[in-house]
């Protein structure tokens, strides 16, 4: 399903009463993961989702509270951050493929052979976290890309819909797209279907949205300045201004020379090496053995009175 927006807000699901009462712990759940998460360890929909994951792959500037759950298991996209994450805390952290990978190649989901011109990610926030590159600027540096990579269309997070700031692209003259609410059980679907249709992409920030592009064939590219966030009431991480990672991290350091240039026609090797890694592509369980986490966490779920606390709390806060 393509998702194509002007001035309207987007029909907006809302999570079933199956999905809130097999699935208590938001971050397993959200951009679809939990549909796929299910299929790679023969999971069945009708039991409860008892772990916990990280938000997004990739190696943040500062770790999430959020990642500090009581779930037995937290999934984490790469082996390199999951180390990490066992050096600070005593919470068993394990690597798992990413459920965007597994579904393309269980689909067998392939590039459209009449995609053309580029999409542009706007480096999204939410209701507490917002970027802080103004959108002028931002139309500047696309304004100055070389003719063979447009058109460009615009991708924003649903979030930034409900902020309205499509309506300032839109009165440039831009498409705006949206891959879908993060409520979705076909998010990642209607991510790829929308993704197929493009030959190139760019960003100011290097996230999430740039892995997914490079392991899918899809050149990115960095495009001007980055933007900076301003924490405005999120108490996970720390308030004010932040980058999206550690300066002078190998993590950033990697992306900034593998994607500080305009986008060529291929993806090369070095540049697939390097997203293979963080989304977990080799380092993450078999399907088996993630299986076999999913039901150990059933169970000890089940003999925890904590669990269960939380997971009433959850339901009366949400059904």
């Amino acid at each position: 399903m393509q998702i194509n927006f002007n001035t309207k807000i987007p029909f907006k699901p809302k999570r079933l009463l199956i999905d809130k009462l097999m699935n208590p712990i938001w971050s397993a759940t959200a951009y679809g993961n939990q549909k796929w998460i299910r299929r790679y360890a023969f999971y069945p929909r009708f039991l409860p989702l008892c772990i916990a994951t990280d938000h997004a792959p990739g190696i943040p500037a500062e770790v999430s509270k959020t990642y500090f759950t009581d779930a037995p298991f937290t999934l984490i996209h790469s082996e390199i951050y999951c180390n990490y994450l066992r050096e600070i805390s005593q919470n068993k952290f394990i690597p798992f493929k990413s459920p965007f990978v597994f579904y393309i190649k269980n689909k067998k989901v392939k590039l459209q052979n009449d995609r053309n011109g580029s999409i542009y990610f706007y480096a999204h926030g939410n209701n507490e976290v917002l970027p802080t590159k103004r959108i002028d600027d931002i139309i500047s540096d696309i304004s100055n890309l070389p003719k063979r990579y447009f058109p460009i269309t615009i991708c924003l997070h649903y979030q930034d819909l409900i902020n309205e700031v499509h309506l300032d692209f839109i009165s440039k003259g831009f498409k705006v797209i949206c891959m879908g609410n993060p409520n979705d059980w076909n998010f990642i679907e209607n991510y790829y279907n929308n993704l197929s249709t493009y030959k190139y992409a760019f960003s100011s920030n290097f996230s999430s949205y740039s892995l997914y592009c490079t392991n899918f064939g899809i050149p990115f590219g960095l495009l001007g300045e980055e933007s900076l966030f301003n924490n405005l009431n999120d108490n996970t991480i720390s308030k004010g201004l932040y980058k999206g990672y550690l300066d002078n991290s190998d993590y950033s350091t990697a992306f900034h020379s593998l994607f500080n240039k305009l986008p060529t026609e291929v993806v090369n090797n070095e540049q697939l090496a390097f997203v293979n890694e963080y989304l977990g592509v080799e380092s993450g369980l078999s399907r088996l053995q993630l299986s076999i986490y999913l039901y150990r966490a059933l169970i000890i779920s089940i003999f925890k009175l904590k669990f269960w606390n939380k997971y009433f709390k959850y339901l009366l806060n949400n059904l």
